[in-house]
Formats: C-alpha cells, structure tokens, sequence
C-alpha cells in the first residue's frame, strides 16, 4: 500500500495513558491524527510534567485537508490546555510530507521541531517532524535507516528514515563534573586539646632554619 497510518505505541509501566481520540478530542472526516494522554507515574504537584499530550498525524502528499488537519491540531490544542493547564506538555509527530508547520508551532511559544536533517531519500527532505515543548528534556535525535519490508510480503524498503528522540540521561550523556568519594574522621574536642597544646610547646626551630 502507497501511504501511511498514524499510531501511538506508550510504555504502560512507565504512564498512565487515555485515549483522547473520538472521545474528549473528536478526528473530523478526512484528517489522519490520533491522540492520547500520558501521566507520569509518581507524578505530584510539584511536577515540572503533570501530563504530555500526544499526537501522530499523517498528511498525504498535495492533501486536500491540509487545512482542516491545521484547524484540528488548533482546535485539539485549545481544550486540553483549558482543561489541563499548567504542566501540560505535547508532543506533535508524524509524516507531514510538505506541510507547512508554521501554524502548528505559532500555537505555543515552547514548540520546538527538533528533527533538523532530512527524512526523505531521493531528493532529500525533512518530511517527518516532530514538535514537542518538551525539547530541553531530550538528546539531538537519532535517525534509523528506513524500514525493510516484512519478508513473507512482496514490497520494497520504505523511503523514510526513522528519526529517533531519546530523554536526556545520565548513563549516555557524560557530565562535565567528576566526582570523588572523601572519607575523614572527625576530630573530638580532646584531639584539639592536643594539637593546642604541641603548637604552644613546639621550639619551630627547623622552620626559622
């Protein structure tokens, strides 16, 4: 098949996750998007990120709803920040082919598309953003080679390379700091007794010679 299907795959053990779609945010007829949300687990109010909203779109080449999937996107963005609020977070991805973004990262000052080399082979382009303002959390992105197809298929191998976004860690990214483990004693008032009384009684004759 010539074409794409939006899909989200969430890790159950480290979110809570809702499904958003057709149910709190509804897909209009004609626009490929899927939404969801996911809770950090031990998420508390002191959070920095209390839940992240998440969309995987796909917009044909030379679509014709280019700008009813823009509205939706628009629309989808405006009520789960009423409702939510502060510490809301969202991550937009998918195949865009040549749609325009602009309209999309205009929505919130903190959306950053971070995929910044091409995703297309034959000629080279940039057609698999993703837009996120949680980009300060994660590493410049990886990309995978495109995928082959399954080998009990006839198919050819896709033409997309697969941008890969990891979280910042402390196991892949090496500090600037180094740390050293100092073990001391701790000396008891006795002890500065002792040394009080050698300073007093010490000639320092070694040192004036």
């Amino acid at each position: 098949e010539i074409g794409g299907r939006p899909a989200i795959f969430a890790n159950h053990t480290k979110f809570n996750i809702q499904n958003l779609t057709n149910s709190f945010i509804q897909i209009p007829w004609g626009v490929e998007a899927v939404w969801c949300l996911l809770t950090p687990k031990n998420t508390t109010n002191d959070s920095k990120v209390k839940k992240i909203a998440c969309c995987a779109l796909y917009s044909k080449p030379d679509s014709r709803t280019k700008s009813l999937l823009l509205d939706h996107i628009s629309d989808a963005y405006n009520l789960l920040s009423i409702k939510y609020g502060k510490g809301l977070h969202f991550i937009i991805a998918g195949d865009t082919n040549h749609l325009k973004l602009d309209a999309i990262l205009s929505l919130d000052p903190n959306f950053i598309q971070v995929v910044t080399e091409w995703t297309r082979q034959n000629p080279e382009a940039m057609l698999d953003p993703i837009i996120m303002t949680l980009s300060t959390f994660y590493q410049k992105p990886e990309y995978l080679e495109a995928l082959d197809p399954d080998p009990d298929k006839i198919g050819v191998k896709a033409d997309h390379r697969i941008p890969l976004l990891k979280p910042i860690n402390t196991i892949n990214n090496k500090s600037l700091r180094s740390f050293r483990e100092v073990k001391v004693r701790p000396l008891p008032q006795s002890g500065m007794l002792k040394m009080q009384e050698w300073l007093i009684n010490q000639s320092w004759n070694e040192v004036f010679e």
